[in-house]
């Protein structure tokens, strides 16, 4: 159940039990009759029940607004930078969400594993990002041993003020400046990869050659584990 759902399920349980409470107690002696009451309170019900639906409705709608808005505005982000490598047109809008391997594998029709995950760490108070195969999940001891820190994820505000991608969307391309990027190993068992293009809903087939070449990456690293070597 979302969000919007739960709240109007509890304000239409709290106006049933108020109003329960307010029957029991006599807080309504205007009201000439137990049936009348019933009457009342059933028409209470149904104007409360539709000004909450309504409600729900119109939060829903502004945030679908707002989420198309910003995923069309990062997408573009990213678009320029691609142009300056001939690469914008071949980026992705997909029609269903892309935010998570699973499903970006779905939409794009690929093994999961094609997917490059872009992850966000913390590093000595700056932002650090390694892109890995979808299969692949962060080795501790490696990645303290590459970067001298426990590998600390950014919370999703972290990821966007300080990579200036939204969780879901988050990419190599376009970041903030003084983001590092790193790429896996793990990548290297495919000939084309999937990283997503600053929303969650885009993507872009590259080579491991334009992938090295587009991210502006710092260097290949190996804190990966999980992942069937070639």
């Amino acid at each position: 159940m979302k969000e919007t759902e739960r709240n109007a399920v509890c304000i239409l349980v709290l106006y049933l039990v108020l109003w329960y409470v307010g029957s029991m107690f006599g807080f309504f002696p205007f009201i000439a009759n137990d049936l009348a009451i019933a009457a009342v309170g059933f028409a209470g019900l149904l104007i409360v029940a539709a000004i909450v639906i309504c409600t729900c409705w119109i939060i829903e709608t502004i945030q679908k607004q707002t989420t198309f808005w910003r995923n069309s505005m990062a997408i573009e982000k990213v678009k320029a930078y691609l142009r300056n490598y001939g690469m914008e047109e071949r980026v992705l809008e997909l029609d269903m969400s892309s935010a998570t391997v699973e499903l970006a594998a779905q939409a794009l029709h690929c093994q999961p594993e094609r997917i490059a995950k872009t992850l966000s760490f913390l590093v000595n108070g700056r932002a650090v990002l390694v892109v890995a195969a979808g299969d692949a999940k962060i080795d501790n001891a490696k990645y303290k041993a590459k970067f001298a820190a426990k590998a600390k994820m950014l919370s999703p505000q972290e990821a966007e003020a300080m990579v200036g991608h939204a969780v879901g969307g988050v990419c190599p391309f376009a970041v903030n400046p003084g983001v590092a990027v790193y790429l896996d190993v793990s990548l290297r068992r495919f000939e084309t990869v999937f990283p997503a293009c600053g929303s969650s809903n885009s993507a872009i087939e590259l080579t491991i050659p334009e992938l090295e070449e587009c991210s502006g990456h710092a260097g290949w690293v190996d804190v990966c584990k999980g992942y069937q070597a070639p």
